[in-house]
């Protein structure tokens, strides 16, 4: 039943969210992730180490997420 009621809520959130911000410097690399689609995304910031070789390779995942994307902020 939590399990339900955290999906739902992550649904709910999902469907509003306009700004998403994410660092990835200590995140390692799946080429098999797919991301959820954010019909409603209008910001995105992404924080990524300059240095590490996968460090924007997930950037067209994330667009391919976020299809009416209006700002794109890159911090490296």
């Amino acid at each position: 039943m939590e399990e339900e009621r955290v999906g739902q809520t992550f649904q709910f959130v999902q469907n509003k969210l306009e700004t998403f911000m994410i660092d990835i410097i200590l995140l390692e690399y799946n080429k098999d992730h797919v991301f959820p689609i954010l019909s409603n995304l209008k910001q995105f910031e992404l924080t990524a180490d300059p240095d590490y070789e996968w460090g924007l390779s997930q950037l067209s995942s994330f667009m391919k997420a976020f299809p009416y994307l209006q700002r794109l902020t890159l911090r490296i």
